[in-house]
């Protein structure tokens, strides 16, 4: 009996080792983050600290993936189609999350159901930048200038479901005007179609129009931020320059395949927690005009929630998905 009983407990410790081995060994080989983005992005700047992190804390490389296209879900979809092991995770940003279902009716794949939150990076507040040759030096004046040219004033995105497309729909959306969408395959030709005047208005983070806003070019007419950012303290936010509820911040971080374990997925946010102290990794974002975001997955939990709810009013408010 006492052989037979060793017996039962020896294949019930070898049915349950290896989940409790992979969590307690992790990580013992290089990790893989995939990027959803082109390279070159403030994304993938923000996605190459949150590797670093990983990587010197945990003592294993991180190779960095950019796997582009459909606003994100092409590489997103394979983080949530792999192994729930901790050797490949996503790199996210705020939109692809909540907004993207709105506007794809097929992701391939379920962004709350298939993926768990790690933890956040940073968060960028979105400008809403007019060109010189706008005749509207506030957002009131713009707003104005909308309704007297119904359907005439053009906005252009990095692409359609995109944080700059959000910026600018959400505006208009709040503000009651109609403006034509330009959807674009990144910022870059958006804003030489601005500086030209064939667009009246983008939604964009600083380190896209900072140079041109200090040569004049470029005009910034509202922060999405809740609070003015100390780099343009002469700018208001949405709702100090009179569009109500107005709020656009873009947040990035990183997730992990549904079913990873949680001793796995607390061990990388640990890693990524360590920004907190990590003087060199946080001026990194700062000189982007990124400000360092550290939460805990359930943290984060909360705020993709919260955004998914705010998300929805607004949808369900008429708002245009084209």
């Amino acid at each position: 009996m006492r052989t037979r009983f060793a017996l039962l407990l020896l294949i019930a410790s070898l049915g349950l080792a290896p989940s409790a081995a992979r969590s307690q060994t992790y990580p013992s080989k290089p990790i893989t983050l995939i990027v959803p983005f082109a390279p070159g992005a403030v994304t993938d700047l923000m996605a190459r600290v949150a590797a670093e992190l990983i990587r010197t804390q945990s003592g294993q490389s991180v190779v960095v993936e950019n796997r582009p296209g459909a606003s994100g879900n092409i590489g997103t979809r394979s983080v949530a189609r792999a192994a729930p092991d901790g050797y490949t995770l996503g790199f996210v940003t705020s939109n692809l999350l909540i907004s993207n279902p709105s506007f794809f009716a097929d992701m391939g794949f379920d962004p709350i159901r298939e993926l768990v939150s790690v933890g956040s990076i940073g968060e960028i507040p979105q400008l809403l930048v007019t060109s010189s040759l706008v005749p509207a030096r506030t957002l009131r004046e713009f707003i104005d200038l909308a309704k007297a040219k119904p359907d005439q004033l053009s906005y252009g995105s990095a692409g359609r479901g995109s944080a700059s497309h959000l910026a600018v729909h959400t505006f208009a959306s709040l503000a009651g005007i109609k403006l034509i969408h330009v959807p674009y395959r990144g910022m870059a030709p958006a804003l030489i179609d601005l500086l030209a005047g064939r667009l009246q208005i983008i939604g964009a983070g600083l380190a896209v129009v900072k140079d041109h806003l200090e040569e004049g070019n470029l005009r910034a007419l509202a922060v999405g931020s809740r609070n003015r950012i100390p780099q343009l303290p002469d700018v208001p936010t949405g709702e100090q320059a009179g569009v109500a509820g107005y709020e656009s911040i873009g947040w990035s971080g990183i997730v992990a395949p549904k079913d990873t374990p949680k001793e796995i997925v607390d061990r990388l946010n640990g890693y990524l927690a360590f920004l907190s102290s990590d003087a060199a990794a946080r001026k990194q974002l700062q000189d982007a005009y990124i400000s360092p975001l550290v939460t805990t997955p359930q943290e984060l939990a909360v705020i993709i929630e919260k955004e998914k709810s705010r998300w929805d009013k607004i949808k369900s408010s008429g708002l245009d998905l084209n």
